[in-house]
């Protein structure tokens, strides 16, 4: 990795470029009247987090011995008119 320092003028007269050298791992200073205003680099590279593998979880993971029971208020809840007249649309 190598690192560059532009002018705002020549920067800007060859943005392609210098994005080029950014993305290709240069760094690019860019300075206006000799003092540094920005700098352009590549982004960092993502972490690769590999797939999670089959039974990875086990033991952090609890249900109740219930969770698929409901009681009856709820049955009819679900049974019960949609429109608030009580009339079924």
């Amino acid at each position: 990795m190598s690192e560059r320092t532009v002018g705002v003028r020549e920067f800007r007269d060859n943005l392609s470029h210098y994005i080029a050298e950014a993305g290709s791992g240069e760094t690019v200073t860019i300075v206006s009247r000799g003092k540094p205003v920005a700098t352009l680099t590549a982004p960092p590279k993502k972490a690769v987090r590999p797939p999670p593998t089959f039974g990875s979880m086990k033991g952090e993971i609890w249900m109740a011995d219930d969770w698929d029971t409901w009681d009856e208020d709820f049955y009819a809840a679900l049974e019960a008119p949609i429109s608030p007249d009580g009339n079924d649309p």
